[in-house]
């Protein structure tokens, strides 16, 4: 008997082909798609998505000619967006992190793999659990290749994972399957989140299955696997691997008619009734008793997007994150710091371009190009945002009415605090200004770069580097009076590039 075999990939909609004349069976292979990593923070890059799901089996054709194979290809989670699959079967996406600070948020849920018969599941393929976020202070765990099922409805949807509401990771999102999978949890304070569960497998009666390890996923050795295919995805928000299907028809035997002496296969037959010619959907001939199909038309798949995709999971049942007993929003009880953005109420400090922004000194435009410089900057060289957060502060507290008490020779200490506070936003916002504006081209907002802004970040991050490297970070306020007049010196230097033109 021939065999007919297509190769179906991830293409974000339905694949349709009607089951012709002398389908006997299909033999399957198919992977769902891999769940994506988690974002990082200082304590790592994130954990990593849990590999998409492999089934493998035979399907039974015999009796449904005319009726509707549907299959779709469940997508690899891109990063914290989900996998998608069959409306219904997708992954749920990745959990936020906290608006204070820039923990890793959560990775999305691989969508599901499924075959459909007249619109009845035959064959699922769960998609990937996500990986946790890392936070600040610990990192998250891994996306789960075993299922536990969604309470949520529809129960073949993933979870969304959990979100943080202060300084911590979001959790990873469930995969889709027959079972949607469950999401991770969110991290109480400034730490990483755990990893989504996978989707879990319908399998026919003799199929098999095999649902990997980590992000590997199972079916590698069957001879239809590719590179890349349903893997889990790496942390630092990397997709997980979309899905795959190999359907290997086995179709009876066949008509052929010899045209100059070669064999041709004869794949329709027609008929003139009522001077229209209309085509003869099937012929058969006995063999030993036995009704057997003359001729095929073959297997041909289309595409539509109706009924493929879900813009998100379940709701999701895993537990929210906070901020610690008695803290404020950040990860360690004492407010999470952004580089350019507000820690928690319990901190009380505010970075230097956010004071700047509120006292009206830097506009909109400049100041969400820094937030996103500063989010990179992060990601990037973390001992230079510490650093940074580090003298910024101080600089902050001054502003604010705090900080180191270096004007020693003012008695009145509320005339003192009064002093400080406006030298430092003096001069604060001569320097800060320049250097927001390179940020600010260096993010593509703005067009011309600002020269003595080069300059000041040129020096200020490689300072702000070396205070990372050898200066713990703590969100306690200072008021060492020696960090004082060093921020003194350091920004008199500063003070003076800022008027180069």
């Amino acid at each position: 008997m021939p065999l007919i075999t297509k190769t179906l990939t991830f293409t974000g909609t339905k694949q349709q082909a009607t089951i012709p004349a002398g389908a006997v069976s299909v033999e399957f292979h198919i992977w769902g798609g891999g769940g994506g990593g988690g974002g990082g923070d200082r304590a790592g890059p994130g954990r990593s998505g849990a590999a998409g799901h492999y089934v493998t089996g035979t399907i039974d054709l015999t009796g449904t000619v005319g009726q509707i194979l549907s299959l779709g290809v469940g997508g690899g989670a891109a990063g914290q967006s989900n996998g998608r699959g069959l409306t219904g079967y997708s992954g749920g996406v990745g959990g936020q992190s906290g608006p204070f600070g820039s923990s890793g948020n959560g990775g999305g849920g691989g969508g599901a793999t499924v075959i459909q018969l007249a619109g009845v599941d035959k064959a699922i393929a769960g998609g990937g659990g996500g990986g946790g976020g890392d936070g600040l202070n610990s990192v998250g765990t891994v996306g789960i290749n075993s299922n536990d099922p969604t309470l949520g409805v529809v129960g073949t949807l993933g979870e969304n994972g959990a979100n943080h509401s202060a300084d911590g990771a979001g959790a990873g999102a469930g995969g889709g399957g027959e079972d949607g999978g469950r999401s991770g949890n969110g991290p109480v304070g400034d730490n990483g989140a755990t990893g989504g569960y996978s989707g879990s497998n319908l399998v026919p009666t003799g199929g098999t299955e095999e649902n990997g390890s980590g992000t590997s996923p199972g079916g590698t050795g069957s001879g239809y696997y590719s590179s890349g295919v349903a893997t889990g995805g790496s942390g630092g928000s990397l997709a997980g691997g979309d899905g795959k299907a190999v359907l290997i028809f086995n179709i009876s035997v066949e008509a052929k008619v010899k045209i100059a002496n070669s064999w041709k296969s004869i794949t329709a037959i027609k008929f003139k009734k009522d001077g229209i010619w209309k085509d003869i959907t099937a012929g058969y001939v006995k063999i030993n008793n036995v009704w057997k199909a003359l001729f095929n038309t073959g297997v041909n798949f289309t595409s539509t997007a109706a009924g493929f995709g879900d813009a998100t999971g379940n709701a999701s049942s895993g537990t929210a994150g906070s901020s610690p007993p008695g803290g404020g929003g950040g990860g360690d009880g004492g407010g999470g710091e952004s580089i350019e953005g507000t820690t928690g109420s319990g901190g009380g400090c505010k970075i230097i371009c956010t004071k700047l922004h509120e006292l009206g000194y830097l506009s909109d435009e400049i100041y969400q190009a820094d937030e996103q410089f500063g989010h990179w900057l992060r990601q990037t060289d973390p001992n230079a945002y510490y650093g940074y957060l580090k003298w910024a502060r101080v600089v902050v507290d001054w502003m604010s009415n705090e900080g180191p008490q270096c004007m020693f020779w003012i008695q009145d200490k509320e005339v003192r605090n009064q002093k400080q506070r406006e030298m430092a936003t003096r001069w604060a916002r001569r320097i800060a200004t320049p250097w927001a504006e390179h940020m600010a081209y260096k993010m593509g907002a703005l067009k011309e770069d600002n020269r003595a802004g080069r300059y000041i970040m040129t020096i200020g991050i490689a300072v702000s580097r070396l205070i990372g490297r050898f200066v713990k970070h703590t969100n306690q306020p200072t008021k060492n009076v020696a960090i004082g007049y060093a921020m003194w010196a350091m920004f008199g230097l500063l003070y003076v590039i800022a008027g180069v033109k």
